[in-house]
């Protein structure tokens, strides 16, 4: 699905930084998901450092993959 989606959001600009937004898009999307509904599932005792890490480890995990993705499709065909 990701790579379906990325040619209808991507941009005009350079591949790389058209992806890594595309990625870190992504990240507040589905990150959401990881960050706050599994501090409410599981018993987190420092929830502000649970908060911490999840959001920068979907944050770093996502722009690679929009970074890879933007360098793997290329500039936007006209």
């Amino acid at each position: 699905m990701w790579c379906l989606l990325y040619p209808r959001l991507q941009g005009a600009g350079r591949p790389a930084v058209e992806g890594l937004k595309f990625g870190l898009l992504l990240s507040l999307f589905l990150g959401s998901y990881g960050v706050f509904a599994e501090a409410a599932k599981f018993e987190v005792h420092a929830v502000p450092a649970w908060l911490a890490y999840e959001g920068a480890f979907f944050l770093v995990q996502f722009a690679l993959m929009g970074l890879i993705t933007g360098l793997i499709h290329g500039p936007r065909r006209a």
